[in-house]
């Protein structure tokens, strides 16, 4: 019992030493962000081959709400693009400068929330290498997720990026899932360590979340000259080497 005392002592100690420290940054540091229009402008709509429909965050206004409230972010855009059977969703999150920790924006991706929904993490593949041609795309994270519902069993392929500045920002070691509340920051200490050891004092960088799912595998949607030149319509999203928006 004392020793969990201490633990929590010493866990409330870190914590408030690290937001005094980005109480310090917040004032003292300043960013104007690269991103000015809507992220929305950045997906194109018409990409040949291909039709589009904008999809709900959630299945009702309400939940897409309640969404929105606890990722936190400036805009978002869902949007997905389909081919005869073929369908890929293209899901953007934004945070303008200083909106929130690099942290707790890079725990909102599927190795979290996902696997925290139930859903289990059976392949993941970290800074992943993709060339389109001459085109190199930034290192990616690539996963295989699934979930049995009832009489259901759902197998999902996806690879995101989290990108601070438009810098890619990965975290290898991150668990799968992460606990709420004090607890849980306590376990991200690790991770607000690193960034602050990546990105200075400076934490106020915008941040764009992307992530792409599809009912393909990606090894075979790569073979695939249409979903390549899907993939290329999205280089404003700052997803290709020397493309930093």
């Amino acid at each position: 019992m004392k020793k969990k005392k201490i633990f929590l002592i010493t866990g409330t100690v870190i914590l408030a030493w690290i937001a005094g420290l980005f109480v310090y940054v917040a004032a003292f540091t300043k960013v104007v962000p690269s991103i000015t229009q809507p992220i929305a402008q950045l997906l194109p709509t018409e990409i040949p081959g291909w039709t589009s429909r904008e999809l709900s965050l959630a299945g009702t206004e309400t939940m897409s709400e309640i969404a929105s409230q606890i990722l936190r972010f400036d805009q978002y855009i869902y949007r997905q693009y389909q081919k005869g059977p073929t369908h890929v969703e293209v899901y953007v999150a934004y945070w303008g400068p200083g909106k929130i920790t690099t942290t707790d924006a890079g725990v909102h991706n599927p190795d979290s929330c996902w696997v925290s929904a139930g859903w289990t993490r059976d392949e993941r593949e970290h800074g992943k290498e993709i060339s389109l041609g001459t085109k190199k795309m930034k290192p990616l994270e690539y996963g295989i997720y699934s979930k049995k519902e009832q009489q259901e069993f759902y197998r999902q392929p996806v690879i995101f990026w989290h990108l601070v500045g438009g810098e890619v920002n990965r975290y290898e070691d991150q668990k799968q899932g992460w606990r709420s509340g004090v607890l849980g920051r306590l376990d991200r200490v690790p991770l607000v360590i690193a960034d602050l050891k990546k990105y200075g004092l400076n934490q106020r960088r915008e941040q764009m979340f992307i992530r792409i799912t599809a009912n393909r595998s990606f090894d075979a949607l790569l073979q695939d000259p249409d979903f390549i030149r899907l993939l290329e319509a999205l280089e404003p999203l700052g997803i290709f080497e020397g493309h930093d928006w």
